[in-house]
């Protein structure tokens, strides 16, 4: 394998942890109260698995019953062995992209999703991904997907219905934010807007892959909860949670104070204003090292650089059309992007005096807080939203004519 096809071929997508942008948040406290009850989804699993082939879930996750791909074309694993020094490459390259590896170094499987969660939250989020793992800073992208295949995906994860109802009635949610933290439970999670303490974290896979507490009463009902505590071996082989010696009444408090303890709103921090144009000179090397080649081209690449495969960006993936966007060099940026009516347009273009590359990243600011902007895929896919000042430097080189 050419070395230069690790450009592309360590994408940095999914992460249904790997999940885009925070989901909007109720002005108000939400209140206490039990689980969401389980209703049958309508939906196709068959059609569900042709999908999850077609939008390439088994290159970011484990646990999908698709066939294994190569550690090349698995976007985590390929990261796990650079960062473990295994992968066939040079130590000199080996180290450079190790320092560039932050964003997609696990990923959850998706294996033993039925009666653990609910399908109808997969589907929902599916459609609208936010950040439900804060430890692990890729999202689940934003596909193409329509509220149908999500609901056949779903189905096809989870099955039909989450779980018999829950008939017990839950109890005082304060009793069991003590036991938080007597299991040691937020030294991986944490329970965003809940009134616990602050503990010091774990790291490694454990902390990136826990999910945020805060939205376990709309992931899965009380029963499923408690089932999870009790034994999450035995629903998910291979789970990082541990099997926790407890007694019987201390997982009900423990599921008493996820699913009920009042939670204030997220108060999210408003997207940043974009910055005024540079005075000083911007060339093209300036703008690919430190935007394009830390990002861009994992997607964006050339199909004759990179052994064939150019990239979702490029020649289509993930459930993607073929855009034709490549960012690998001068030439490749200028030739721009292939439009919804197959005619080439600029990336500089602008309609309202914001060139079209910058609507993209700014967009990308919009969705982490619940604000995807109509008819814009933010970019970079899934990762964290590029720093407004990197942006300002785009804006600028586009601004000065885009010196090579």
């Amino acid at each position: 394998m050419r070395l230069a096809a690790l450009l592309v071929l360590m994408v940095f997508l999914g992460a249904a942890a790997c999940s885009g942008g925070h989901a909007p948040e109720s002005p108000e406290p939400v209140p206490s109260g039990a689980a969401v009850a389980p209703e049958p989804l309508a939906g196709d699993a068959a059609r569900g698995r042709e999908l999850m082939a077609r939008f390439e879930c088994n290159r970011c996750h484990d646990g999908t019953g698709l066939p294994d791909e190569t550690e090349e074309r698995h976007c985590v694993h390929c990261h796990q062995s650079i960062r473990a020094g295994t992968f066939d490459a040079p130590a000199p390259e080996l180290r450079r992209w190790r320092a560039n590896l932050h964003s997609l170094n696990d990923a959850p499987s998706l294996a033993g999703l039925a009666g653990k969660l609910r399908a109808e939250w997969i589907a929902e989020f599916l459609v609208s991904p936010h950040d439900v793992r804060p430890g692990l800073p890729a999202t689940m992208p934003r596909l193409p997907l329509s509220p149908d295949e999500a609901r056949d995906i779903a189905v096809a994860l989870a099955g039909s219905t989450s779980a018999e109802g829950d008939a017990s009635v839950p109890g005082d949610p304060g009793e069991g934010l003590a036991l938080l933290v007597e299991y040691a439970c937020l030294s991986c999670h944490v329970f965003t807007g809940a009134e616990v303490p602050t503990v010091a974290a774990a790291e490694g896979p454990a902390r990136a892959l826990a999910p945020d507490l805060r939205h376990t009463r709309d992931r899965m009902t009380r029963s499923m909860l408690l089932r999870w505590l009790e034994a999450p071996g035995e629903l998910r082989p291979g789970t990082l949670m541990p099997t926790i010696e407890m007694s019987r009444d201390d997982r009900e408090r423990l599921a008493d104070a996820i699913l009920g303890a009042a939670l204030a709103p997220v108060e999210m921090t408003p997207v940043p204003e974009r910055l005024p144009v540079l005075d000083r000179p911007v060339h093209f090397d300036e703008v690919a090292d430190r935007v394009l080649s830390l990002t861009c081209w994992h997607c964006h690449a050339d199909a004759d650089f990179a052994g064939g495969e150019a990239g979702a960006g490029n020649t289509g993936g993930f459930g993607f059309e073929a855009r034709g966007v490549n960012l690998l060099d001068y030439t490749g940026v200028s030739s721009g992007y292939i439009a919804d009516d197959g005619e080439r347009r600029s990336l500089f273009a602008s309609d309202d005096g914001v060139p079209h590359l910058v609507r993209l990243l700014m967009a990308r600011h919009h969705e982490v807080r619940g604000e995807p902007v109509p008819g814009l895929t933010g970019m970079p896919l899934g990762l964290p939203p590029i720093p407004i000042e990197d942006i300002q430097l785009v804006e600028t080189w586009i601004a000065q004519g885009r010196p090579n």
